[in-house]
């Protein structure tokens, strides 16, 4: 493996013995071309050579070419901010790193090394350091785009909203026809509610002919679709164009159907929705995630937590909201952040990160339970201070901070260890309209379980199984948050989750609509709005297209009648 100041060692190989291909829409460090005068030497003309087999997808020859100049040349700063980039499209974001910070070692203050850093921190979603690379970054070139875009992103994740419109609206205001400033202003705007202006960015970019695929995909985020728009057509033909990457076709489908449902053509949205999945070809292993659970199940006993008494940080009450995705986290969030002691944050990855920490292996239960059972006392609030350190960086104000990751509902073992006085919010939903709305987002790889209707059925089983386990076995305060009964008494439910929280009641807690905070899921549409009840029995739209869910599910039609 090349190390960047160990000079002549083996190379690491990235493409060469991989049948892989990058994945779709990761954001990318970029390979530009180095800007060399005329007569640029051999070394330089190598690199040259690599970046045009980069831009023509041979990454096998694009590496030979870095890793020829690092053979000689071990600190060379282009050489390993270029691999950098390979080593992105390949997903090995450590090694990415690594190289990084070797050439910035060379070059500290080189705008492009650090823009790039940021990008590969922010893919590992280590947002407060991507924060700090781009800004160091544009303190050595303050037009860098791409440093100011990824700023907005940056500032985004963590909450800032103000700084991140700011950052988008320098970044547009300065090119406003580069399309990574249109759609970076895009993304901030409809985060904090101002859809309209974002629809006019987007169909503005439309327009240009730049980027079309990306700002249809955003746009859908963004606008609800009458008759009279154009542009649901235009996704149907640009999805069906098979020059176009699986992966953007994918993408571009679900844009489409969720058109089809904005205009009540369920069966048109449904049939886009499949093919979506299908030409996104995820595969998830339900049998390893269960084995998860299962090792989950049988260790994390009440036994266990008991003898782990005094464990963790007392005195604090985090608050995480926990469940399924597209069950009503965001909006059960929503309503508590309305209250003035509270601040929601969104979906903050810290938890994961702090797991990672005690070598953390969903592949391998057992290293999870011996991870877990090795924590001692010391180590229990170590812990619980890092994570408290980390979501310190997260805008907002309020005397109780939410996480609303749905899947910490895994973590919740580890959240008992850690903060024996947190309280858990656990959304839940009607089964079949909560698996639905899920099959109908374009959600991460790593929420592979959405791949198919019956993988969708059986993965939403062993999470009712853990949960379960969980209001059983853990010592900690679960309460549960149903979302028909919070469409049914909004009042009621709003009422009994402010008194789970400890805190005295506030009538802004019912107007949680007006709320100005970021929102940055896929619901963030619907909770700008006031409680409505169309989705509930949502399910039934579809009905003709989920028999593989119902049989997964374990659900008979005569009981859904």
């Amino acid at each position: 493996m090349i190390r960047p100041a160990t000079p002549r060692r083996r190379p690491f190989c990235l493409w060469g013995s991989m049948a892989i291909r990058p994945p779709p829409f990761r954001r990318k460090v970029r390979a530009a071309t180095p800007k060399w005068p005329v007569g640029i030497g051999a070394v330089e003309a190598t690199l040259l050579r690599g970046v045009q087999l980069q831009q023509a997808r041979d990454f096998i020859g694009a590496e030979r070419c870095y890793q020829t100049v690092l053979r000689d040349h071990p600190d060379h700063p282009d050489a390993l901010n270029l691999l950098s980039t390979l080593a992105v499209e390949a997903g090995r974001l450590g090694i990415a790193e690594q190289l990084l910070r070797g050439a910035l070692a060379q070059s500290p203050k080189h705008p492009g090394y650090l823009s790039n850093l940021g990008n590969v921190l922010a893919l590992q979603r280590r947002h407060p350091e991507a924060a700090q690379a781009f800004e160091a970054a544009l303190a050595s070139q303050p037009g860098l785009i791409d440093a100011m875009t990824g700023l907005s992103t940056a500032y985004l994740l963590l909450n800032r909203g103000d700084a991140a419109l700011a950052m988008a609206r320098r970044a547009y205001c300065r090119d406003p026809e580069t399309s990574k400033a249109a759609l970076a202003l895009a993304s901030v705007l409809v985060g904090l509610g101002e859809t309209e202006e974002a629809t006019v960015v987007l169909r503005k970019l439309i327009a240009t002919g730049q980027q079309v695929p990306a700002a249809l995909i955003a746009l859908a985020t963004a606008h609800k679709f009458t008759d009279d728009d154009p542009e649901p057509a235009l996704m149907e033909r640009l999805a069906n164009d098979r020059r176009l990457p699986d992966g953007q076709r994918s993408a571009l489908l679900h844009a489409l159907g969720k058109a089809r449902a904005d205009l009540r053509e369920y069966d048109a949205a449904f049939a886009a929705f499949n093919t979506a999945k299908q030409l996104a070809g995820r595969d998830f292993n339900l049998d390893q995630n269960e084995a998860y659970y299962d090792a989950l199940i049988a260790n994390l006993t009440p036994d266990f937590f008991a003898a782990r008494q005094g464990f963790g940080h007392s005195g604090v009450t985090p608050v995480f909201v926990v469940g399924m995705p597209r069950s009503g986290t965001t909006l059960a969030e929503q309503i508590c952040s309305s209250h003035s002691e509270v601040r929601g944050i969104g979906e903050v990855p810290s938890l994961s990160h702090i797991a990672h920490r005690i070598n953390w292996r969903r592949a391998t239960p057992q290293e999870l339970v011996s991870a877990l059972s090795a924590i001692t006392a010391e180590q229990s609030r170590e812990l619980a201070r890092a994570y408290l350190d980390d979501i310190a960086h997260y805008g907002g104000t309020g005397r109780l901070i939410i996480n609303k990751m749905p899947h910490n509902y895994e973590y919740l073992g580890l959240i008992a260890l850690l903060f024996p006085d947190a309280r858990i919010i656990h959304c839940t939903r009607d089964p079949l309209d909560n698996c639905i709305s899920c099959f109908t987002h374009n959600f991460s790889e790593s929420h592979g379980y959405n791949s198919d209707l019956a993988t969708m059925g059986r993965y939403y089983r062993s999470y009712q199984r853990l949960m379960a386990h969980w209001q059983s076995a853990a010592p900690i305060a679960i309460l549960d948050n149903p979302y028909e009964a919070m469409v049914a008494d909004q009042e009621g439910q709003s009422r009994r989750l402010v008194d789970f929280l400890g805190l005295e009641w506030e009538q802004s807690v019912l107007n949680f609509q007006d709320n100005d905070r970021l929102v940055l899921t896929p619901s963030r549409w619907q909770v700008r709005q006031p409680i409505y009840r169309s989705s509930v029995q949502q399910w039934k739209r579809y009905d003709a297209h989920i028999g593989p869910l119902k049989e997964a599910l374990g659900i008979a039609d005569a009981a859904r009648a």
